[in-house]
Parts: structure tokens; C-alpha cells; sequence
């Protein structure tokens, strides 16, 4: 289990650090740096969706890995819609400027460094 977590905190990083640049940056308006920066984030983020799946099916092994997995994806998606409602929730109503929903994601994904590294 220790390579799956290994990968996680990794990717966790990589995605926490993008992110940290991307919300300080997004104020000037580069727009190529905040297209890479995000390219970074996404790929970090999309690499951590099956090292995930797999920690996952191996924690709960009894259990099928589709169960283990569907499970997974429904409360993700729950969970994004609930998260998307707040930050929608939280957007500058005068200048459509979402710095705060940013610096939110940003701090949740330290944090999930963080609660990874005592997993």
C-alpha cells in the first residue's frame, strides 16, 4: 500500500503547488502561464483518479472492486456538485472574481496532503 500512497502525496502536491501559483497569478492575467499552470494541475489530478481507485479496491479487497470504485465516483460527484454550489456561493457578485473559491481549494488540497501523509 505504501507505493499507492507514495503516488497519492505526490500527485497531491504537485496539484496543491499549481494551485497555490494559478490563484497568486490570476490576478496579472497571463493568460499562456495560467493555461500551463493549469495543464500541470490537471494532469497531476487526473494521474491521482486511478491511484485512488486502486488504493481503494485493495483497502476493501472482500469486496468487489466495482462496488469499491462505483462507490467512490458517486461520492466524488456528490461531492462536486456540493462544492460547486459553495463556490458558486462565494463568487464576487460585481466582478465575477473567484480568488476566494481559489484560495478554499487551494487550502483543501494542502490539507488533503497533509491528512494523506498520516494515512
Amino acid at each position: 500500500m505504501n507505493h499507492y500512497k507514495l503516488l497519492a502525496i505526490v500527485y497531491l502536491i504537485l496539484a496543491s503547488v499549481s494551485l497555490l501559483i494559478y490563484t497568486i497569478f490570476l490576478a496579472e492575467g497571463r493568460f499562456v502561464l495560467l493555461a500551463v499552470i493549469m495543464s500541470v494541475f490537471g494532469f497531476s489530478l487526473s494521474s491521482l483518479v486511478p491511484v485512488c481507485m486502486e488504493a481503494a479496491a485493495k483497502t476493501v479487497f472482500p469486496i468487489p472492486e466495482g462496488v469499491s470504485s462505483g462507490s467512490l465516483m458517486a461520492a466524488a460527484n456528490f461531492y462536486a456538485v456540493i462544492l460547486t454550489a459553495i463556490m458558486a456561493g462565494l463568487q464576487d457578485q460585481s466582478t465575477g472574481s473567484m480568488v476566494i473559491s481559489n484560495w478554499i481549494a487551494t487550502a483543501s488540497l494542502i490539507f488533503s496532503v497533509i491528512v494523506m501523509s498520516f494515512w
